[in-house]
């Protein structure tokens, strides 16, 4: 067995500890990426195919649960959301048109609305979503405890 000078010694374990600080600062780097990219995000060019394929899993797991059929919930999200290219979609995963119920996670954003037979611009907070299944778990929600 070779004998190691003290030299030797702490080269070996500063090499385990930058080693460690690495392993654990990727770990850390990823935890990071992962928390803050939760949000989802999409393109304002994507085809009404991509847009079913897309959300058809989450309508198909709402379907299943709740036997509302899957067809309603991607034509409703669809004609809300003009395919997801409407800005409350892609940008802020709101497929329905969900107004927003407190002061966090909401966008303010202009909408037209017929007020006493006229139509105006008005600003109207709408809520934000981290996904679009967190938009359709939303919807269904609303559905589901509406009396």
């Amino acid at each position: 067995m070779p004998a190691f000078k003290n030299d030797d010694v702490i080269v070996i374990v500063a090499g385990i500890i930058v080693s460690l600080l690495v392993v654990l600062g990727v770990g850390i780097g990823a935890a990071y990426y992962q928390q803050t990219s939760l949000s989802q995000t999409h393109s304002a060019k994507i085809t009404t195919k991509e847009f079913i394929k897309e959300i058809a899993p989450a309508a198909q797991a709402v379907e299943k649960k709740y036997g509302i059929p899957a067809s309603i919930i991607i034509a409703q999200a669809g004609t809300e959301s003009d395919w997801g290219r409407a800005k409350l979609a892609y940008k802020y995963n709101n497929l329905f048109g969900i107004k927003a119920s407190g002061k966090t996670n909401r966008v303010k954003m202009y909408t037209k609305e017929t007020l006493n037979g006229k139509t105006v611009t008005i600003k109207q907070y709408f809520q934000v979503y981290s996904s679009w299944k967190a938009s359709i778990d939303a919807h269904t929600k609303l559905i589901v405890n509406h009396h």
